[in-house]
């Protein structure tokens, strides 16, 4: 445990000069170099994965950050008189930033894996990264999720190879990706001094939690991270909207990390490019429609889709001729869409639409939340400060996008899901949970800039604490701010106690039992493996053998809970195995054992050769 966190402090250490690098020689805003650093590694990392240097490039991230360090250290130590300019000047945001660090990053750090999806994918991938350091070929059948994009994986990955691999590591490594996109959003507030702008963003996380309970963040899921990137591009556009130069680089860098998380964030890319070039077309009216800017606008498009282009191709030329679940591919969306029959369309479409008009919907509270906000702060501006709000446009864009991103996910359903999975609208509130997120990230960022506008004196330099059109205004500005926080905080600390008791519950997981017996091993190998346990539901739905097949790291691993067969049927079922592992107590499993085997077992690990020895 010391090990990994002084190995994690290396990390921040060597991030910290890739960000001060960005500071000094860009003027870039210390809100949002940090996630710019992230996605910056993503980036190295994923062209050298696709050339076969992972391992080479990680050592090189490492080695330019020692290098940077050793530059401004220097450089400091003979400039004692002059000052450099400081990455961090230590404000209130920064203390809140720690200790969300340190709230939800101690408990991470006790946290282990336990979602499906973890095993199915997420997890397995990093995984596979650390130890075999390349993509998994068609003959590595142990990642069954071929066709999913690798962009937050390869990040975890990069923490996992710094700090040293563990569950909690990975979920650490994600936090920090989460962390750094919310951290970028604060960039928008004109003024740090004014609490209240801070506060409204603040509480925009932990009113995010509330949406974001199908997935939370003691997860590798990446249905969170796709709109927190979004929103990070968005803010760092309007921070830049005047120098166009940064405002493209930052959309780029982003965005095009944002297209290779998932292949549903290319809907968010989308949003964000139309903003980007709203942008660009205001610049080019005020200084003229110069070549450059031409130019620097179009190449920005095209950078943000080339990973994710690279990545299809890389897919299509690798599994030839396998078929990965969601895969990006007319054939496979024309093959799953003719085996639904017409009355199976209508019945996901029925499901689908009482789904998102039923109150008891978290994501419909969301979408509804949406809407109030935006109208009765609209209305308070209107009646209170009699003034004309600006929030009208991007609430009409907003919704235009929330039906749009509805309508995609029907079409997913019948287009890319299995029919069993399509029925119940498998994953539907993590799917909508990402855009009630972001339409709530993009009323926070303009509600942060509208609220500046409001403020009686709109001159930073003459801002001060009596900068209020009364004290009864001032009053108010207090009592507001101190809501906001608290009330923040508590919700907060809400979220990370529901952490806490979960982890309190692993004892009870699948994943524990799992792990007991087997370890977490390390080496790929073929070894065939079968699960015996009790549990029929996780059985059948296949999370036994998913999380078998992570620890076990074979991609050979069954798993069986009915035992309702004849002897010479179970002792051939036996001999197809290279291993038996028994998780839990199993009747009907210990009985035939000591009937055909003579031996009493327990929950182990069981060679079936020494098994079958005399048979």
């Amino acid at each position: 445990m010391i090990q990994q966190l002084l190995r994690l402090a290396l990390f921040f250490f060597f991030c910290y000069f890739y960000a001060f690098m960005l500071k000094d020689k860009l003027g870039y805003h210390k809100r949002l170099v940090w996630i710019v650093v992230y996605c910056f590694y993503v980036i190295v990392l994923y062209a050298a994965v696709l050339a076969g240097l992972l391992q080479l490039a990680s050592v090189g991230l490492l080695v330019v950050g020692l290098v940077l360090a050793g530059y401004y250290l220097l450089k400091k130590i003979k400039n004692k008189r002059k000052h450099l300019t400081q990455l961090m000047r230590i404000d209130h945001l920064d203390f809140l930033m720690a200790f969300l660090l340190v709230l939800f990053g101690s408990t991470l750090f006790m946290t282990q894996l336990v979602h499906y999806d973890n095993f199915s994918h997420w997890a397995l991938i990093v995984k596979y990264l650390l130890t075999e350091s390349s993509l998994p070929a068609i003959s590595d059948g142990i990642i069954s999720f071929s066709a999913y994009p690798i962009g937050s994986s390869l990040f975890v990955y990069y923490v996992s190879w710094v700090a040293g691999y563990s569950e909690s590591i990975l979920l650490i490594g994600q936090f920090l990706l989460i962390i750094a996109a919310f951290y970028a959003l604060f960039a928008v507030s004109r003024d740090d001094r004014k609490a209240l702008v801070s506060g409204l963003i603040f509480s925009s996380l932990a009113v995010f939690n509330y949406f974001n309970i199908a997935i939370r963040m003691n997860t590798l899921l990446v249905d969170f991270l796709l709109p927190l990137l979004a929103l990070a591009a968005l803010s760092g556009i309007y921070v830049y909207r005047d120098n166009f130069k940064l405002a493209s680089f930052h959309t780029a860098v982003i965005l095009s990390v944002l297209g290779i998380v998932k292949n549903s964030g290319v809907f968010f890319v989308l949003l964000v490019l139309a903003y980007y070039l709203f942008i660009a077309i205001k610049q080019m009216k005020k200084y003229g429609f110069r070549l450059f800017t031409i130019i620097l606008m179009i190449g920005t498009v095209f950078s943000t889709f080339i990973l994710d282009i690279v990545w299809g191709q890389h897919v299509k030329s690798t599994f030839v001729e396998v078929t990965s679940k969601h895969a990006v591919s007319l054939s496979s969306y024309q093959e799953i869409f003719s085996s639904k029959s017409s009355e199976i369309i209508d019945q996901v479409t029925a499901t689908y639409i009482k789904t998102i008009l039923s109150l008891e919907t978290v994501s419909t509270q969301g979408i509804l939340l949406i809407q109030i906000v935006f109208i009765g702060t609209m209305l308070f501006i209107h009646f209170g400060f009699k003034r004309k709000s600006k929030l009208m446009p991007v609430f009409i864009v907003l919704d235009s996008a929330i039906v749009l991103y509805y309508v995609g996910i029907l079409l997913m359903f019948l287009f890319s899901m299995p029919t069993d999975e399509a029925l119940v609208l498998a994953g539907f509130d993590r799917y909508a949970s990402s855009m009630v997120i972001f339409g709530l990230g993009v009323y926070a960022l303009a509600m942060a800039v509208e609220m500046d506008r409001l403020f009686y004196e709109q001159s930073l330099q003459a801002r001060t604490y009596k900068s209020f059109k009364s004290i009864k205004h001032k009053k108010a500005y207090q009592t507001s701010t101190m809501l906001l926080f608290f009330i923040s905080i508590g919700l907060l600390l809400s979220e990370n106690n529901g952490m806490l008791y979960t982890n309190k519950q692993y004892e009870n997981t699948i994943p524990y039992k799992v792990k007991q017996v087997t370890g977490d091993n390390m080496i790929l190998n073929e070894k065939r493996y079968l699960i015996i346990s009790s549990d029929k539901e996780s059985v059948d739905n296949y999370l036994v053998s998913f999380v078998g097949k992570y620890f076990l790291y074979s991609p050979n691993v069954d798993a069986i809970e009915s035992l309702m067969m004849s002897d010479e049927a179970f002792i051939a079922l036996l001999k197809n195995y290279d291993s038996i592992v028994l998780i839990d107590d199993h009747f009907t499993f210990q009985a035939l054992t000591k009937k055909q085997l003579g031996v009493e077992l327990k929950p182990g690990l069981y060679s079936t050769a020494d098994l079958l020895k005399g048979i």
